[in-house]
């Protein structure tokens, strides 16, 4: 397994990848002090060593640094050959673990979102389709309860400067969009959110 890493980081955690390369994007974890189905720390992250190997996985860990495999073997949600996934957010629902992610297909004119759920983490119910829109119009899903309903926070990038946007929802009820209001950085875009309860 090689280590991949950045050059402006003085340490690094192992992330185990499927594929073997250990090379690895957008990180989303929950913790659980008391572990749930015996760990504490779950991951959901997207291999990156090229974008066709792209697709949601499940790392575990006791201490939020050494992660593996759950039951040491891959886990791998949302994988298929007519497209790209990542961007996966993971959030608890009733005890169930619900994993969302982006899929784009089409040559990236179509955006999907995608969630499946799963009882021990290991075995994932069916994908169920949530969003669909023009390519690039919801990017990098950010889940967050808000009383009895739930918001996507997620980046339209079908123009520029990019958007924030929210939709929301009652659950899997359908997401409906509402633009965030957000301090712009002159010359820079919006990307690859992540938004939680404060």
């Amino acid at each position: 397994m090689l280590r991949a890493y950045a050059e402006n980081s003085a340490d690094f955690d192992l992330t185990p990848t499927y594929d073997g390369w250990g090379e690895v994007v957008h990180p989303d974890i929950l913790h659980f002090p008391e572990g749930w189905n015996g760990y504490e720390y779950w991951m959901a992250i997207s291999p990156y060593h090229s974008p066709k190997q792209e697709y949601p996985n499940i790392l575990v860990s006791h201490d939020g640094r050494n992660w593996k495999f759950p039951n040491d073997k891959p886990v791998t949600v949302g994988a298929r050959d007519d497209g790209q996934s990542g961007d996966p957010c993971l959030i608890m629902v009733d005890n169930l673990l619900w994993i969302f992610w982006l899929w784009m297909g089409e040559g990236k004119k179509v955006s999907k979102i995608y969630c499946s759920f799963s009882s021990d983490g290991i075995n994932w119910s069916k994908e169920i389709e949530v969003f669909s829109g023009e390519g690039g119009s919801c990017v990098s899903p950010s889940i967050v309860g808000c009383g009895n309903s739930y918001r996507m926070y997620s980046i339209n990038r079908t123009q520029s400067p990019y958007k924030l946007e929210y939709r929301e929802m009652l659950f899997l009820s359908g997401f409906f969009p509402k633009e965030c209001t957000i301090t712009e950085i002159p010359g820079k875009d919006c990307w690859h959110i992540y938004v939680t309860k404060g």
